[in-house]
């Protein structure tokens, strides 16, 4: 009478490892895809952050510096094709002086040409130069199918909405979420 078998043979244990190794190899390249995306948000973000807190220093009319005149405009100043942006304070939504400069750890400014400036009116926190229907729309990449677009309205409300183009999305815009009473 033959005894039974106790365990796995050498060559079922080899199916697996070899079953193992193909799905590790098929999701490693996904999984560094998705830390690039994490930290390609993780710095839109920031910088939503810090023109969000641009707006609320204009509303708080609050001045931290002698330096620093006290009927300041706070602005947020981005460089089109780089990622480097600069935040600061002008008069009157104008004359542009940085405070500190910042750069986005993933991502690069598009959609626009040369230096643009994003001045938020004293008290009111209204963006200058935007009429009731208008917008200014800062577009962040990460690479030619993955983006952010951060919507500013004249009112200073900034929505963030995600543009994916990747073949195989759809085309179009992805989800979307904020601040200013929208969810993030």
């Amino acid at each position: 009478m033959p005894k039974a078998s106790k365990g796995f043979t050498l060559i079922e244990l080899m199916i697996v490892i070899g079953v193992l190794a193909i799905l590790t190899a098929t999701a490693i390249p996904a999984f560094g895809s998705f830390n690039q995306r994490k930290r390609f948000k993780s710095s839109v973000d920031t910088f939503v952050n810090d023109l969000e807190s641009m707006r609320n220093k204009s509303q708080s009319a609050i001045v931290h510096s002698t330096a620093i005149p006290s009927q300041v405009d706070w602005a947020i100043q981005y460089n089109c094709g780089l990622s480097t942006y600069n935040l600061g304070h002008g008069t009157n939504g104008s004359n542009f002086v940085s405070d500190m400069q910042k750069k986005l750890d993933s991502g690069t400014f598009e959609a626009c040409a040369g230096s643009q400036t994003i001045y938020f009116q004293r008290i009111s926190g209204e963006v200058y130069g935007l009429d009731e229907s208008s917008s200014k729309i800062v577009r962040i990449t990460m690479s030619s199918d993955y983006s952010y677009d951060v919507v500013t309205y004249k009112s200073g409300q900034t929505v963030l909405k995600e543009i994916i183009t990747s073949e195989g999305s759809g085309g179009g815009s992805g989800g979307q979420g904020g601040w200013g009473g929208e969810n993030n």
